[in-house]
């Protein structure tokens, strides 16, 4: 264990996604898209996935319970996180 906490690794995770979410937000607003939940999910998985790989490569923790609780059950919740932020943003 090398002292960081899970928490850290959730902090991590929203932290690296901000930039590609705010970037897919910003073109796909110029798209007008209809299916506005179903596209803020994918944007935001899209970038939480993106910065749960990118903090992945970099960690040295392999317990899975780790893996699922820090790494995999934050970007579920924010792509879910997603759906909300897309009615407020993507309206058109």
């Amino acid at each position: 264990f090398d002292g960081h906490s899970g928490m850290s690794c959730a902090a991590c995770i929203g932290l690296s996604s901000l930039i590609p979410a705010m970037f897919l937000f910003y073109e796909i607003r110029k798209a007008a898209p209809t299916k506005l939940k179903a596209t803020g999910f994918v944007c935001l998985l899209y970038a939480a996935s993106l910065g749960s790989f990118v903090l992945r490569l970099s960690e040295t923790h392999d317990s899975i319970s780790h893996l699922m609780l820090w790494h995999y059950l934050p970007v579920i919740i924010i792509a879910g996180l997603g759906s909300f932020i897309a009615l407020k943003i993507l309206k058109w």
